[in-house]
């Protein structure tokens, strides 16, 4: 992967971060509550649903442009 499709990725995220994130939020927890991951609650999930969920989900028809 190179720079400029790492920075594709983050950039929305983190404009959405910044519009929308809860007083004192983390951008790690933020990423969670968005749906861009989903949550590792044990450590042999942590792969399991990489690719987030809901409108964020890793090539998804649903995400916005």
């Amino acid at each position: 992967m190179t720079e400029p499709e790492i920075l594709a990725i983050l950039r929305p995220m983190i404009r959405h971060y910044a519009l929308e994130r809860l007083e004192g939020e983390r951008f790690g927890d933020f990423t969670i509550r968005a749906g861009y991951i989903a949550p590792t609650t044990e450590g042999k999930l942590w792969y399991d649903r990489s690719g987030g969920e809901g409108e964020h989900k890793e090539g998804s028809s649903d995400v916005a442009s």
